[in-house]
């Protein structure tokens, strides 16, 4: 279940798992985990990306939600 877009990040294997699935550097998709915001113009990516993986939940819909709502910061993570 997606509450905080984290939430969406963490579903797909964390921020290392999701920055090898979208080639991305590890510190960008990182920022999105710890700040609790996924930009809108990857979130294409991140739903096909779970739909691949065969995660389900998380969706468009999910992901308006999840950015919808007061969210807490979240602990820096071990790389």
């Amino acid at each position: 279940m997606i509450t905080y877009p984290a939430d969406a990040i963490e579903q797909l294997g964390g921020p290392m798992a999701v920055t090898r699935q979208l080639g991305l550097p590890y510190t960008t998709v990182h920022s999105w985990w710890f700040r609790q915001s996924i930009p809108v113009p990857m979130w294409p990516r991140l739903v096909a990306v779970a739909a691949e993986l065969g995660v389900k939940g998380l969706t468009y819909d999910a992901l308006v939600q999840a950015h919808a709502i007061k969210k807490p910061r979240r602990r820096k993570r071990a790389a």
